[in-house]
């Protein structure tokens, strides 16, 4: 197929989804957050219906549903709909735009509905799944930029990735981001029930005077009248520090569960056209909110999901006139835990793998105060040219954030440095990675033990016994 009005990663996507159905009925597209995801799933929605096809487009949120039913007028087509307040369909043929929990509860239309294509838009959500069960004949495209979940390996059988962040930025199709991460002991967390940081742990970390003002003079300091979302660990929270905001003369209002309907209209009517500058939340303005002008994601909370931090970080990507980049204020260490959103990720339809707990991976430069990685020898900004020493951040400086390429070589050729950073992100396995710089001699392995941080005594160890 060509489409000149689709960008050539987005027919790439589509050719090969198309030619991966004879062999998989259930498939992934993993599109970036700002990748233009919804457009290529419309488009492959009306080839199907243009065929003669039913299709179910699922959605598990308001905000989502409004904006795939809207879409579908870039393509001439409107769809039925199917959520709470929609009446029966006439028919049952054609594309509808469903949200799942108001299908779940229509068991008769679970019954007579008989859709050819299924595409769920936020797959990564595990919500879908007994709509999937449902429909065992149907083909499944779940979308997603972020395909992190045990249902992804258990329910699809193959996942397209024809594009990533760096080359989306390189491409100008997203923005480039500045990184500012405050430095913090956050050993006093808990994890909850979902395997992530607990509301009542993380609300005991940040609910500290000093925090909220810490927020207000950093953003201040480093996005000063940008359009600025905020993410908070819990209701209370964003409340509060939409409140310390106010208290700062800065107009600042708290989206949650709780904000009434016709509240929440007018706070996101006043931050996208008024002059509220910014728009607090917990998780509601994640997945499925597209504001351009957006230029400040501020992480006032921590959190161990990836899927979350990418997720959050993305609703500043987007390009916008006169928006040359976003910046990230990172309050919760999350850089540390997954490395620069900008960073390339290769998706996989496998068991999640044990999270690695490494060393932290920044460091501050002592001229301009900006933060790099750890094994950085020049600072980008300024020129700085670092000794080969570990220094460690201080607690409650926040300092900026900054990607090194990542190495596009064989690891075998890998320096001792790039060795480190490749460890650090993931890429590598410790033990690989020592085993090289064994076999190529002590000096080599010294030099990669210094820049992990490592000591003398690990050292003698790899070169006597063979581990650490």
């Amino acid at each position: 197929m060509k489409n000149s009005s689709l960008r050539p990663y987005q027919e790439r996507a589509i050719q090969e989804i198309s030619s991966g159905w004879p062999n998989h009925k259930r498939q992934i597209l993993a599109l970036t957050t700002g990748s233009g995801k919804t457009y290529t799933f419309v488009t492959m929605a009306k080839m199907a219906i243009d065929r003669g096809n039913t299709v179910l487009i699922l959605t598990h949120r308001t905000e989502l549903f409004n904006q795939t039913h809207k879409s579908f007028g870039i393509v001439g087509i409107k769809p039925k709909v199917i959520n709470s307040d929609s009446p029966e369909p006439e028919s049952l043929d054609g594309v509808f735009v469903v949200m799942v929990e108001t299908l779940a509860r229509r068991k008769h239309l679970l019954e007579s509905l008989k859709p050819d294509l299924i595409i769920i838009d936020e797959a990564h959500f595990g919500n879908f799944t007994k709509i999937m069960d449902a429909f065992p004949d149907s083909y499944v495209l779940g979308v997603t930029a972020t395909p992190i979940g045990k249902h992804f390996y258990k329910y699809y059988t193959n996942i397209v990735q024809t594009i990533d962040t760096p080359d989306l930025i390189r491409n100008n199709f997203l923005v480039p981001y500045k990184a500012y991460q405050m430095a913090d002991d956050f050993s006093n967390l808990k994890k909850g029930a979902s395997g992530d940081y607990s509301e009542k742990s993380q609300y005991e970390h940040f609910n500290k005077e000093k925090l909220y003002d810490g927020v207000i003079e950093e953003w201040k300091r480093r996005a000063n009248n940008k359009k600025t979302v905020v993410f908070n660990c819990n209701i209370k929270h964003s409340d509060e520090t939409a409140q310390a905001f106010m208290d700062a003369g800065i107009k600042s209002y708290s989206v949650t569960s709780k904000t009434s309907p016709s509240d929440r209209e007018r706070y996101m009517y006043e931050f996208e056209n008024g002059d509220c500058m910014v728009i607090n939340n917990t998780s509601i303005l994640t997945a499925g909110y597209d504001f351009p002008p957006i230029e400040c994601v501020i992480l006032n909370r921590a959190t161990d999901s990836l899927a979350l931090y990418l997720q959050m970080i993305g609703r500043g990507s987007r390009i916008f006139s006169g928006k040359d980049n976003f910046i990230c204020l990172d309050f919760g260490g999350n850089h540390n835990r997954h490395g620069m959103w900008s960073q390339p990720r290769k998706w996989e339809l496998s068991a999640p793998k044990k999270k690695k707990v490494g060393e932290a991976v920044v460091k501050e430069c002592p001229k301009c105060e900006a933060m790099v990685y750890g094994s950085a020898k020049l600072c980008e900004y300024c020129g700085y040219e670092f000794p080969v020493v570990i220094k460690s951040l201080k607690d409650g400086v926040m300092e900026e954030y900054l990607e090194k390429d990542i190495p596009n070589k064989p690891i075998k050729e890998c320096t001792a440095e790039e060795m480190a950073l490749l460890v650090r992100l993931g890429r590598v396995p410790a033990n690989k990675a020592a085993g090289i710089m064994k076999y190529r001699g002590r000096e080599e392995l010294s030099d990669f033990a210094q820049h992990m941080g490592y000591s003398q005594g690990w050292v003698y160890n790899r070169m006597k016994y063979g581990r650490k």
